[in-house]
């Protein structure tokens, strides 16, 4: 392949075309936004032929470097090193599959351009690099967010039981991250490979969002690691610990009881958590303008529970609270949280789905997107899922004190989601005992066609959908049920809800003929 095959037809237009093309597309509206935010796309083998032309020049805003320059001349192959000064709306460069690794002499050649502030490296989940390292006496480099992902770090099939991927235990850009401890506000980095330690040992005064991400675990034997660490971040408003956790306990567990110095989460508006700990403290710390609370069991608690994830080694089996300690946690919170819009909960049911139902509906009233994972207790069947979509779901109990009394009453009202005046999108597992994994794909089949092992499955989350929509609001537009019936992979199952003349809900199946939507499988467990 030559390089000039690496363009695109659009990219080989001449310069007077590509700047009545680029200016169109960036022009302003009158509301003042932008229609088109360029990126350029630099290739280490032919940079010569992929340098951004000059009409593009003051609109790229992301710079993605890709592959294994092919000679020692490196950037000075192109003319790379001209173009830069002049893209003054460049604000993030994307290393990808660069083969040597990222160094200082990358990071210093692209600062060249004026106002670079984001630096992205992707790579595989297993290399192993020599630490990153500065030159004596070298300004420290002016990145405010720092992303370092590695490949797929959230797949994993649970069906071929095989041994997860092995990630590199240490991030070779650690020396890079802590000379930026005091002007970093974004900070993405895989679990397994952070110096969570270290870090907590240091201030972090301009840290706003801090995720820690792995498709394994972390390990770490300090029950306190995890305080410590936030406290050196007064000013942290996205907390995102999106991992399994291996250590003293199986739980995410932020600040325990004991933990003698003070927090300071005044900023928080996004929490995501999995596998909570019901003794944590952390919640009680949470403000009452908090707008995003995921406490959810990612990986699925239902790989662990059909007995896959116990034989598949180094993947420690979570625990999952029952609703008795979710509402538990949600006790220790503000009373009236007004501004929370999403919630993602998951739990074991334990006879407090109603109280746990109701306190949801009582303390966040303006909701616009719930998610529900309930695993059901040892002997329910089919007919008791229904009736708890119908008596705690759908007509949860609502508790209001006795006159003159300290006990509580539970009163079954006629009061349902549609309490929740701005839910809009719902999505639920119900944990139905006919939805059984497919371990195997029979022959002819394709993973991306999917095949239930049951026909009353899909008839079965029709209904359900169908009594959600006529008990919710009419906000109420994306219903989604999660199933794992799919060839070793779970999947949402989506109901659109519409209204007919009349204003009575019309549900209507994603992959129904009948509907203008383009259905697409889902098979990563994300909604």
């Amino acid at each position: 392949m030559s390089a000039n095959d690496i363009l695109s037809l659009l990219e080989r237009l001449n310069n007077d075309a590509l700047t009545v093309i680029v200016e169109t597309l960036c022009a302003v509206d009158p509301s003042g936004r932008s229609l088109k935010q360029l990126s350029a796309r630099i290739y280490c083998n032919a940079p010569s032929r992929s340098n951004p032309p000059p009409a593009s020049w003051p609109y790229v805003r992301t710079m993605v470097i890709n592959g294994l320059f092919a000679t020692s001349r490196g950037y000075d192959a192109g003319q790379l090193h001209q173009i830069l000064p002049h893209l003054v709306a460049l604000r993030k460069i994307v290393f990808t599959s660069f083969a040597p690794g990222v160094s200082w002499m990358d990071l210093e050649f692209m600062l060249a351009a004026p106002h670079i502030c984001v630096l992205e490296i992707k790579e595989p989940a297993n290399l192993l690099r020599q630490d990153f390292s500065f030159v004596d006496d070298t300004p420290l480099p002016c990145f405010t967010e720092f992303i370092y992902s590695i490949d797929n770090p959230h797949f994993l099939n649970w069906f071929e039981l095989r041994t997860p991927i092995i990630v590199a235990r240490r991030c070779y850009m650690t020396p890079f991250i802590f000379s930026l401890h005091e002007t970093l506000e974004l900070l993405h980095i895989p679990a397994a490979m952070a110096p969570v330690s270290e870090m907590a040992t240091m201030d972090w005064p301009c840290l706003c969002e801090l995720k820690l991400y792995s498709s394994g675990h972390f390990d770490s034997e300090d029950a306190i690691v995890f305080a410590r660490l936030c406290s050196r971040m007064p000013r942290l408003w996205v907390l995102n610990f999106d991992f399994l956790r291996r250590g003293p306990s199986a739980q995410t567990l932020i600040w325990p009881s004991d933990t003698s110095f003070p927090a300071s989460f005044e900023h928080m508006e996004m929490v995501c958590l999995h596998y909570p700990d019901p003794k944590d403290m952390f919640y009680s710390h949470l403000p009452s303008t908090l707008r995003h609370l995921s406490l959810i069991d990612r990986p699925r608690y239902l790989h662990f529970q059909n007995g896959q994830a116990e034989i598949i080694e180094n993947y420690p089996k979570p625990v999952l609270i029952a609703a008795r300690d979710l509402l538990q946690i949600f006790e220790q919170m503000p009373c009236r949280i007004n501004s929370l819009v999403h919630l993602e909960i998951a739990f074991h049911a334990d006879g407090l789905d109603r109280a746990l139902f109701n306190h949801i509906i009582t303390a966040f009233p303006n909701l616009h997107f719930l998610q529900i994972h309930r695993y059901r207790s040892e002997r329910e069947t089919n007919t008791d899922i229904e009736c708890l979509m119908v008596r705690a779901i759908i007509l949860p109990a609502i508790i209001v004190p006795l006159a003159n009394d300290d006990t509580l009453l539970q009163i079954d009202l006629a009061r349902n989601l549609s309490v929740l005046q701005a839910l809009c999108h719902f999505w639920v597992y119900l944990d139905l005992p006919d939805d059984k994994p497919r371990p195997t794909v029979n022959y002819g089949e394709h993973h991306s066609t999917g095949a239930v092992n049951t026909s009353d499955l899909m008839p079965s989350l029709h209904h359900h959908a169908t009594t959600i929509a006529h008990n919710c609001s009419p906000t109420l537009e994306i219903i989604d049920f999660l199933t794992n019936q799919w060839f070793g992979s779970q999947v949402w199952k989506r109901w659109y809800v519409s209204r007919d003349h009349d204003g009575r809900p019309v549900v209507q199946y994603e992959n129904d003929i009948s509907t203008q939507y383009v259905y697409s499988e889902r098979f990563d467990d994300r909604p």
